[in-house]
């Protein structure tokens, strides 16, 4: 009988150092997926630094996506993006996301982003979604889209523009 007690401690044992070794990976990615952003640095000093660079991730990227990684609608966009990028036919086009919950700075990028993202579309929550720059909205407005056919029509277009772009070079 006591061997048993002592299989069972052991297991608890190593079920709390994997479980301690896991929070700390985590902490770990969390202070390091923004890149060139240390941790407790903010990374704004002022309103058109957050403009500035709102702009050039949405104005650089063929998808862009604000996104928290705990949010269930934005899992669900993500993955409906995903789905449709890994066609044959959009695996050309490049999707960028943008984890806001993964700043090391407490939060505060987040919340000028947030901010920001609100002041020019209208809407705060995420996920904020850009296709093409133009801003689409949210989960509800992509699965929306996608259901009417349009979102692959969005998408054959930007693909027609850039093969047009191509070709005038």
């Amino acid at each position: 009988m006591p061997s048993a007690s002592i299989g069972c401690k052991r297991f608890l044992s190593w079920r709390v150092l994997s479980n301690f070794a896991l929070v700390i990976m985590v902490v770990s990615m969390a202070t390091s997926t923004v890149p060139g952003v240390s941790a407790g640095e903010s990374i704004f000093d002022g309103p058109g630094e957050v403009a500035n660079f709102v702009n050039a991730r949405i104005e650089g990227s063929q998808i862009m996506v604000f996104s928290k990684q705990y949010c269930p609608f934005c899992k669900k966009t993500k993955a409906l993006l995903k789905k449709l990028l890994e066609q044959d036919k959009f695996s050309r086009i490049e999707m960028n996301v943008l984890e806001l919950d993964q700043f090391p700075d407490g939060g505060e990028a987040a919340t000028s982003i947030q901010q920001y993202l609100l002041k020019t579309t209208g809407q705060r929550t995420v996920p904020n979604i850009f296709i093409g720059s133009n801003h689409v909205g949210g989960n509800s407005d992509l699965q929306e889209l996608h259901a009417s056919g349009k979102l692959e029509l969005m998408l054959s277009e930007m693909l027609g523009n850039a093969e047009k772009s191509n070709n005038e070079l």
